[in-house]
């Protein structure tokens, strides 16, 4: 392939992993007939602006088919994988950079607590239970973001080529937060891990991956 038709190919630059935006759901709640009914309070637009610009990273998670062994199923002595179902890479796991006042931490810890009854416990009383399943699951959107084709102002909008909603999530883990008295120059981080149904992938266009 000679340089100038691989330069055509990727006349509008390669893809930076620098670029994205993640959104966490503001309400709660279970949805019925296309209207959300928030049971729960969901994380404050506040924390949501904050995750927007200092997530670390994220990522647009694997899916892969299962499947089956079938013998002989149209040729004789000839094996063949038939898919039997679509598998999505869990969990979807984020990392943030907190501040002193750890406005993300406190809203992924309010979020995971609603799972489970005294999950942060109180004095003289021990006893935990789960709550309802569609009382603490929302919905998540992460964008990959791109540099426009071309600037034309100072106000530069992103192309947004992909968008993944992962359906009915919620955190299944917060990592821990190490402290350390010798990293004095170093930003304090934590992990978040959510698991979810699925998820759906739309182009920029808003319509649905095909």
């Amino acid at each position: 392939m000679s340089y100038q038709k691989a330069l055509a190919l990727i006349e509008k630059s390669v893809s930076r992993p620098t670029l994205f935006s993640l959104k966490l759901p503001q309400s709660l709640g279970i949805t019925l007939g296309g209207v959300s009914i928030g049971l729960n309070s969901g994380v404050s637009d506040k924390a949501n602006q904050y995750i927007e610009y200092f997530c670390k990273d994220a990522f647009i998670p694997d899916v892969r088919l299962e499947t089956a062994i079938a013998l002989g199923q149209e040729y004789m002595g000839i094996a063949r994988e038939q898919p039997t179902s679509m598998i999505y890479g869990k969990p979807l796991t984020i990392t943030i950079i907190e501040n002193t006042d750890y406005l993300a931490y406190n809203a992924m810890r309010r979020w995971i607590d609603l799972t489970t009854v005294n999950a942060n416990q109180e004095r003289g009383f021990r006893s935990q239970r789960m709550n309802y399943y569609h009382s603490y699951v929302g919905d998540i959107e992460l964008t990959k973001l791109e540099q426009p084709d071309s600037i034309q102002s100072d106000d530069v909008e992103y192309k947004k080529p992909l968008r993944v909603k992962f359906i009915n999530a919620y955190p299944i883990q917060i990592g821990q937060i190490t402290l350390n008295t010798e990293q004095q120059d170093t930003a304090t981080t934590f992990v978040t891990s959510f698991t979810y149904e699925s998820y759906t992938i739309e182009t920029e266009e808003n319509e649905l991956l095909r």
